[in-house]
């Protein structure tokens, strides 16, 4: 599990013509239970994100979540870069989707 941990991987984003690369770093691996990677732009961490697995009769739930530690500045800079207005709005609705086609995997 060691070699899991401080993996990293490129996060390739789009919204309509905007394009962006984000860095990740995977801060916590637990089979059947969680993922969380640290989320980096030019070499700075501005959010966590992360997948909480609760084991229940039948089935399991998945919970995603995201903290973005960005200051107004660095929101503001990130508005030009990925052209979304409002990211926590955003970041509901994507994650919406993602646990949606989750289940639709996980059910077929």
């Amino acid at each position: 599990m060691a070699d899991r941990l401080s993996a990293t991987f490129d996060g390739h984003n789009r919204n309509g013509e905007h394009e962006w690369t984000t860095q990740g770093k995977v801060v916590e691996a637990t089979p059947g239970r969680a993922f969380t990677f640290e989320c980096s732009m030019y070499d700075v961490h501005y959010a966590t994100w992360g997948y909480r697995i609760e084991p229940l009769e039948g089935g399991g739930r998945v919970t995603e979540w995201s903290d973005d530690l960005r200051t107004d500045t660095a929101l503001e800079l990130s508005k030009r870069v990925s052209g979304v207005d409002d990211r926590a709005a955003r970041n509901r609705r994507t994650m919406s989707l993602t646990l949606e086609r989750l289940a639709t995997a996980l059910e077929a």
